[in-house]
Formats: structure tokens, C-alpha cells, sequence
């Protein structure tokens, strides 16, 4: 990209260089939870860009937050154990970078 300013002064942007790793890195892509449906155990697998704190919520049908946990690895797995909740469909929400990810999982006793 070519700027030009008056009176005869110019710059030269290189449009690559503006690019960063927080726009090319899509958190939920590189987030997986499973089994689903599930008898309670429920796991997150992510691989990240960055080492920057992850946090794993779960929240209920009403959007209540039933569980919470903290990650600090760039690739990790945790696992929440829901195996005392009702039945029904909860959704887990994974943070990290200002990025959120969502996925619905069902709980099946």
C-alpha cells in the first residue's frame, strides 16, 4: 500500500506486517469437547496459540454457571465433572485471549 502526503512526502506500508496472530488464530477451531453426550465426565481438549490463561465455564438450560475451571497450558485437556447435575443440556464456554468458544453438550445419567 502506497500513502502519499502533501506536499511531496509519501510512506510505504507493508500490509503484512499488520497482520497478528490474534486475527489469524480462531479459538474455536482449536477447541474440541467430548464424549457428547456424556454420563457426567466432560472433556475439553484445546491447542492454542499464546500462554495466556484459559478459563472453562458451564452453564445450564437457565444459564446458571454450574462449574468453573482454570487452564495455564498452551495444549491441554481438563475435564469437568458434571455427574451430579440433572439431565439436560448445558452449554461450556472456553475463554482465553479475549476469544470465547461455545459448545452444547448433552448429560445423560
Amino acid at each position: 500500500m502506497f500513502v502519499g502526503y502533501p506536499p511531496n512526502c509519501q510512506n510505504t506500508v507493508n500490509s503484512w506486517n499488520l497482520a497478528t496472530s490474534v486475527a489469524n488464530f480462531n479459538l474455536d477451531e482449536a477447541v474440541t469437547v467430548y464424549p457428547n453426550p456424556s454420563s457426567g465426565k466432560v472433556y475439553v481438549r484445546y491447542q492454542l496459540d499464546n500462554a495466556n490463561p484459559v478459563q472453562i465455564e458451564v452453564f445450564n438450560a437457565t444459564g446458571v454457571r454450574v462449574a468453573m475451571t482454570d487452564g495455564t497450558a498452551v495444549s491441554g485437556n481438563s475435564m469437568v465433572d458434571l455427574g451430579g447435575m440433572s439431565e439436560g443440556i448445558y452449554l461450556v464456554r472456553i475463554t482465553n485471549n479475549g476469544q470465547t468458544a461455545t459448545r452444547k453438550v448433552v448429560v445423560k445419567n
